[in-house]
């Protein structure tokens, strides 16, 4: 059974091809309770999101109201020696230029590091197609 027909069998689409919202509403009550059903209704909303088989907003929506992980931000500080982070760098100076170039974009230009990469790998495409 398709995804879309396993929903009209249940009642959350219903024949208008409108959907049941207050149905959904009682299936998250149950997920929030229970955390397979809430991976289970997570995935299938993603899947069938996937194939545009519902509208961007239902699918906005049900992320919005369906409870996923929850996430905690544990920031650990760890102090640098800076003896090290010198040695780190003269090595890296003279055996791995590239990898110099992001700590130095990371350390002394405040990017991060998703963005330092980002910026080095764009640059090194930029060369290699001249």
């Amino acid at each position: 059974m398709a995804g879309i027909e396993r929903l009209k069998a249940i009642g959350i689409i219903r024949e208008d091809r409108s959907i049941d919202y207050s149905l959904i509403l009682r299936a998250v009550a149950l997920a929030s309770k229970d955390k397979y059903l809430k991976q289970a209704i997570l995935r299938f909303t993603f899947g069938i999101s996937y194939l545009r088989r519902i509208l961007p907003e239902t699918y906005g929506w049900v992320m919005e109201v369906v409870p996923s992980r929850s996430y905690k931000i544990n920031v650990r500080s760890y102090p640098i020696n800076i003896e090290d982070l010198v040695k780190t760098l003269s090595t890296l100076k003279d055996s791995h230029e590239l990898h110099h170039l992001v700590y130095k974009l990371v350390l002394e230009g405040g990017l991060r590091l998703s963005h330092a990469i980002y910026i080095t790998e764009s640059f090194i495409l930029m060369r290699l197609s001249r």
